[in-house]
């Protein structure tokens, strides 16, 4: 069924297509919304132990995240809403038919929302609900199911769509260009019998790629990148699944068609990685600069997302991050609800005290004494905060002639310690703003 969909939509286009007479385009961009509908949670002992022990996602808080999310939309009317994957946190079908909802009132107020799956959104063997002391399994949807609950949101608007996977091509405007990738391998989960981490892009995928960019430029249109997983590297740490497996094969290719800028997710921090970072031949002057912009998770302190400006006149791109505020919605719809109402500490205090849970877990197995676990466990919680936020170190000089570090340093080799010195590291760039002038990028598409 799916298949015989995409076939036919792949080889069809639209009579007309109807294009906003605009230079500029404003575009929030929210990822890893991890929504779970709460008809599917009692608030009991199996969902506290699974939040508990989860990666710090404010699952019993995201309706309120989301509709405070909206409320921002409405106050500040961008004019897209670009989601990149994980919307659902395990693929529920409810969650995913309450995540439409909520996007058809963003669009009732004139803001064009686009989404693509994430990895935990479709055929999910993990599609959980709650009750009392037990997770039970619930309804995840299939690929044609997504297509259909979202189908408002980008599919039935896409001027193409890929035979292969749910990937398609938007255009919300004359000059701009949507290029929507689907990079899970969902057909997997089944029998891994849990979501594959890792994606990829299929050769038939680039193939269609290469088509629909080349249109593009033809147009004179110039084409953002949209992918839930990871194009370059955003930490130092080897771990798997966060970069497509094919990741080189794919840079290249962007390198060729003049593809300058992705929006990602995956990761759940925000950071920017460029190729000039992890291409020794990246600094050539003949070579196209290529940005990879992870975008923090919504559902993860400090529960930000992207605000990404296109210039079509200059051309230009400008990316920064912004807050939701939840306070601001709490206090306006009368919620009696203190965390809530100071949700920016009270975020940030369920977000450390996850932190302090895992590394002091870790360190009471290396045997340190109360006073050095302390220590370096509120060390790692100031580091790990601001450098989720994508924020620069503060006082990072001073922080590794601290005791603390050297304790870190004098520790055996682990992860939380690779972690540390990755975290530490200069930066290269500011890792949630990002201007990128494209007046030496695609001069064909950017001057028609």
């Amino acid at each position: 069924m799916l298949a015989l969909s995409l076939i036919l939509s792949g080889c069809s286009k639209p009579e007309q297509r109807h294009y906003p007479a605009q230079g500029s385009v404003t575009a929030f961009v929210a990822t890893d919304t991890h929504y779970l509908a709460p008809s599917l949670t009692d608030d009991g002992a199996a969902f506290r132990k699974y939040v508990d022990t989860g990666d710090s996602k404010q699952l019993e808080r995201i309706k309120a995240i989301m509709q405070a999310f909206v409320h921002d939309i409405k106050a500040k009317k961008p004019d897209l809403l670009i989601v990149s994957g994980d919307i659902s946190n395990n693929g529920e079908k409810q969650s995913h038919v309450e995540m439409a909802k909520l996007f058809q009132e963003i669009e009732d107020q004139g803001t064009q929302v686009y989404v693509i799956p994430g990895n935990h959104d479709i055929l999910n063997p993990w599609s959980s609900q709650f009750q009392g002391d037990k997770q039970v399994k619930a309804d995840p949807v299939t690929p044609d199911q997504f297509a259909d609950i979202y189908g408002a949101f980008g599919y039935q608007e896409a001027i193409a769509r890929d035979r292969k996977t749910l990937s398609y091509m938007a255009a919300p405007t004359k000059k701009l260009r949507l290029l929507m990738l689907d990079t899970n391998l969902y057909q997997s989960n089944e029998r891994l019998r849990r979501p594959e981490t890792g994606g990829i892009i299929p050769s038939s995928t680039q193939r269609w790629i290469r088509n629909v960019v080349k249109e593009a430029e033809q147009e004179g249109a110039q084409v953002l990148v949209v992918m839930h997983h990871n194009l370059l590297p955003h930490s130092e740490l080897s771990e798997e699944g966060y970069q497509i497996k094919n990741s080189k094969e794919i840079t290249e290719l962007f390198q060729d068609l003049q593809l300058p800028l992705v929006i990602s997710g995956h990761v759940h921090l925000q950071h920017i990685a460029a190729l000039e970072d992890t291409s020794p031949t990246a600094h050539a002057e003949s070579v196209e600069p290529l940005y990879d912009v992870a975008t923090s998770a919504l559902s993860v302190y400090p529960h930000q997302y992207g605000v990404l400006k296109y210039d079509s006149d200059a051309p230009s791109w400008d990316y920064s991050t912004a807050p939701v505020k939840v306070e601001e919605w709490a206090s306006e719809a009368g919620v009696q609800d203190e965390d809530l109402l100071d949700f920016q500490n009270s975020a940030r205090q369920f977000f450390n005290d996850f932190t302090r849970r895992l590394v002091k877990k870790e360190l009471m197995n290396a045997h340190y004494s109360y006073d050095d676990i302390h220590v370096m466990t509120e060390f790692f919680v100031n580091v790990n905060n601001q450098y989720f936020a994508g924020k620069e170190i503060a006082h990072r000089d001073q922080l590794i002639l601290s005791d603390a570090y050297h304790l870190w340093m004098s520790a055996e080799p682990s992860y939380l310690k690779g972690y540390i010195v990755s975290m530490l590291q200069p930066y290269k760039r500011s890792h949630d703003r990002l201007t990128l002038s494209l007046s030496h990028i695609n001069t064909n598409a950017a001057s028609q």
